[in-house]
C-alpha cells in the first residue's frame, strides 16, 4: 500500500491498522474542524505557521512597490482585466 508524503498509518502486531500518524503543518488546516468536534486543541497551530513559498512571496512583498487594492472587489476587478 502506497504512503502519502505525510501520513503513515500504523499497524498493530497482527497488521491491522490502527493509527494513522498525520503531519499537522501539511495537514493541520484541514483537519482543523475534525478536531475542534472532538474536542481536541492544537496548542500550537502547526497549520498557520507559513510554509517556505509562503514566506517568500511576503518578503517580495515587503521589499518591491506592489499595487495596493481598496477591497476585493477592486483586486477582482483587475484579475479579470
Amino acid at each position: 500500500m502506497a504512503q502519502t508524503i505525510g501520513i503513515q498509518i500504523e499497524h498493530n502486531e497482527r497488521g491491522i491498522p490502527t493509527f494513522a500518524r498525520i503531519d499537522l503543518s501539511k495537514y493541520g488546516h484541514q483537519l482543523k474542524d475534525f478536531f475542534a468536534s472532538q474536542g481536541i486543541v492544537i496548542e500550537k497551530k502547526a497549520y498557520d505557521i507559513p510554509n517556505t513559498e509562503t514566506l517568500h512571496a511576503l518578503n517580495e512583498a515587503h521589499t518591491k512597490k506592489l499595487k495596493t487594492y481598496e477591497n476585493a472587489d477592486a483586486l477582482l476587478a483587475d484579475l479579470y482585466r
